[in-house]
């Protein structure tokens, strides 16, 4: 099973991680399981043009890198007419993800006193999703040798840890009570969402043992309590990273069924229940977002021989060299949409 671990700077550098809230796009492809399992409806297509600004108030700076999750076109969403302005594109070993890498150097650095900006724009469709799960009959036997089931089970940083104590006992009292597989997905569903608290909403993901201790965390975290359940018994599954078009933020989750595809949980929207619904096996268009990645603590290749590990990618990350000078660089995000 994969677990990842934390990475080394091999350089001596002066970095700045900041992280702040971003979209994501991706190139056109193929969605990864759009079968008769999924269907998708109410479409609701968007442009949308993201990236940041970065204000020099006095340093003299030598390098500047950027990072801007991707997002792709997936079950959930549909993404075309991608337009990057510059930049390159990074694939996230083991995972589906993929992010633009800003490398600035020379006279693209925006010198003391000057802002200057870097994004791009794409089209995106979403849809309400809702999976057939009444007709499932047989549970299959997953592929451990897929990349499905390597990539998304066992730990993820301290982030998802299967092999926690708590974990293992509360999976272990659900598993008795559970018929199969499916069954044990939607006890670990309606578990997290009577037994742990939406708390510290907008604070970043934190450590699985945190959260058990604190009782709970923000639609992130909650999911992260889910996602260890689910793999503490096997069955792949991730949090999928959003950013709506109107530029608030949400996490959720889907989980692998052999055969069948991804089902998607909203774990949050069952804590409020009497406000939002039951989002087990659905996914409506007043929730989803734009994804921008399916995973946690995720590797980053600034530059060679230097790897950053990033607790989630729902936001961008930044780092600059300087040699000296003062004040400071600021560093912001723009986002629009427009409906189409």
């Amino acid at each position: 099973m994969k677990i990842r671990k934390k990475g080394s700077n091999t350089r001596s550098i002066f970095v700045i991680l900041f992280i702040l809230l971003i979209f994501g796009n991706c190139i056109d492809q193929t969605p990864e399981n759009d079968t008769e399992f999924h269907s998708r409806t109410s479409p609701k297509s968007y442009h949308v043009s993201i990236g940041v600004t970065v204000e020099n108030t006095g340093k003299i700076l030598e390098k500047l890198v950027i990072v801007l999750p991707l997002a792709q076109t997936n079950t959930y969403q549909d993404i075309k007419n991608v337009k990057l302005n510059g930049g390159e594109i990074l694939t996230i070993p083991e995972t589906d993800d993929k992010y633009v890498r800003f490398t600035i150097t020379g006279s693209d650095l925006p010198s003391a006193g000057q802002t200057k900006k870097w994004g791009y724009e794409f089209d995106v469709t979403l849809y309400t999703i809702t999976t057939d799960l009444d007709h499932i009959e047989t549970i299959y036997p997953y592929d451990v040798n897929s990349t499905t089931y390597t990539w998304y089970t066992g730990a993820s940083g301290e982030y998802v840890d299967p092999y926690n104590s708590t974990i293992e006992s509360i999976g272990d009292n659900i598993w008795k009570e559970s018929s199969d597989l499916l069954d044990y997905s939607k006890r670990c569903y309606l578990y997290v969402a009577k037994n742990f608290q939406y708390l510290n909403p907008g604070t970043g993901l934190h450590p699985l043992s945190e959260l058990l201790a604190n009782g709970g965390g923000d639609c992130g975290n909650l999911n992260s309590i889910y996602i260890s359940l689910l793999r503490y018994k096997g069955i792949p599954s991730r949090h999928l990273v959003t950013v709506r078009p109107d530029g608030s933020g949400h996490v959720w989750t889907d989980f692998y069924l052999e055969n069948y595809g991804w089902v998607p949980v909203d774990v949050t929207s069952k804590k409020y229940a009497s406000l939002f619904g039951d989002y087990f096996g659905k996914i409506d268009i007043g929730k989803t977002g734009i994804i921008l990645s399916k995973e946690v603590y995720l590797p980053l290749q600034i530059e060679d021989n230097n790897v950053q590990y990033a607790p989630i990618l729902q936001y961008y990350s930044w780092w600059h060299w300087d040699s000296g000078g003062y004040g400071n660089v600021l560093v912001g995000n723009y986002i629009t949409s427009i409906e189409i």
